[in-house]
């Protein structure tokens, strides 16, 4: 809700399409699935991702490898401490 009152055009992206799709139609928003390991195909047109799929140990490193390929913003709501250090280490590089 915050994304479209700053006139952002926010995406529901996920795995699943029946989640995704419910997410998406309540807000009026578009909704985009697929596996994350092909995430970078769908972000082309993409400012910035807020990964919120966990576990993050399964699919920060993937996103956040799209997100690096497509230069694309990376953050996510991990509580991992291992994931959270790996990405960091990303930072650099990024």
């Amino acid at each position: 809700d915050a994304a479209v009152e700053r006139a952002l055009d926010p995406v529901v992206a996920g795995r699943d399409v029946t989640k995704t799709r419910g997410v998406a139609t309540a807000h009026g928003l578009q909704a985009r699935t697929f596996p994350v390991e092909d995430a970078a195909a769908h972000l082309g047109d993409v400012d910035a991702v807020l990964n919120c799929a966990g576990p993050f140990a399964e699919t920060a490193d993937a996103m956040a490898d799209a997100c690096v390929e497509c230069g694309t913003h990376y953050l996510d709501i991990t509580g991992e401490l291992a994931v959270f250090e790996r990405i960091r280490r990303r930072d650099a590089g990024a």
